[in-house]
């Protein structure tokens, strides 16, 4: 099994804009300040990100068939993270396969792809690091971050990046 798990806050605004925007599904038409309750409350499509992620971690942290994958790492360094996730899989690629691979997962090359939007609907939104900043306020950020502080205290092996 492959964990890849994300920056807590954007992942949050990664949930705002998908259920925003498809109000047909989700009956949401609210902004971000609408939403952000939802948020804190866990009362969204997949529940709070700290029961959900940690509760994998806690559970799956040392087992050999579990692999965890920071998506800012990825970001970073896809080739890195193609080619750890290649060895859990017990394979092995040449450069050029990874360089492919690498233009074949980025986002503009996804959004290329035939199928992949619904109505006016684009599943494939900015996959940035940090964009969480251009949402939360102070007071929301100091929020949430009280909702999960606790829980990641007990796990200082867990890593999240705040970019």
């Amino acid at each position: 099994m492959v964990c890849i798990y994300r920056n807590p806050k954007d992942t949050a605004v990664s949930y705002y804009h998908h259920t925003k925007n498809m109000p047909w599904h989700y009956g949401f038409e609210g902004d971000w300040n609408d939403y952000f309750p939802f948020v804190l409350s866990g009362l969204h499509q997949e529940g709070k990100w700290v029961d959900n992620v940690i509760s994998w971690w806690k559970n799956g942290k040392n087992n050999p068939n579990i692999l965890f994958i920071r998506y800012e790492q990825m970001k970073k360094d896809f080739v890195g993270s193609a080619k750890r996730l290649a060895a859990f899989l017990g394979k092995s690629y040449d450069d050029d396969y990874y360089n492919r691979l690498q233009y074949s997962c980025s986002f503009d090359s996804m959004r290329k792809l035939s199928g992949l939007h619904f109505g006016a609907f684009d599943p494939v939104r900015k996959g940035e690091i940090g964009d969480w900043k251009n949402y939360f306020t102070v007071a929301q950020s100091e929020q949430y971050e009280a909702l999960y502080q606790p829980v990641l205290d007990q796990h200082k092996d867990f890593i999240i990046e705040y970019e």
